[in-house]
C-alpha cells in the first residue's frame, strides 16, 4: 500500500469512527425512561461500527507513523496498544448491556 492510500484510509475511519460515534451518543439520551429494545439496539450496533472504524484507524495510524518516521514507532504503538484496549473495553460493556 502507497504512503498516499495509507493516509486516505487513515483519514476515512478517523472520520467514519467520529460521525458514527456523534451519531450513537445522542441514541442514549432519546428516552426518559428505559428505552425500547429497537433503540438499544441501533445504539449498540453504530457502537460496534464505530469501534470497527476506530480499530482500522489506530491500525493503519501506527502503520503510517512507522513508515514517515521509523523513530516514533513507540509513539505509534503506544496510541495502537491504546486504540484496542478501549475499543475491547468497550465491546465487552456494550456486550454486557445487550444481554440485560
Amino acid at each position: 500500500m502507497s504512503e498516499a492510500t495509507g493516509r486516505r484510509l487513515t483519514g476515512a475511519a478517523a472520520i467514519a469512527a467520529a460521525v458514527a460515534l456523534t451519531v450513537e451518543v445522542p441514541l442514549y439520551f432519546v428516552y426518559p425512561g428505559p428505552p425500547p429494545d429497537a433503540n438499544v439496539l441501533a445504539r449498540l450496533l453504530v457502537g460496534i461500527i464505530a469501534l470497527a472504524f476506530l480499530i482500522v484507524f489506530v491500525t493503519s495510524f501506527r502503520e503510517l507513523v512507522k513508515r514517515v518516521n521509523p523513530a516514533y514507532e513507540w509513539a505509534a504503538s503506544l496510541a495502537f496498544s491504546t486504540g484496542l484496549v478501549y475499543a475491547t473495553i468497550t465491546l465487552v460493556s456494550m456486550g454486557l448491556e445487550a444481554a440485560r
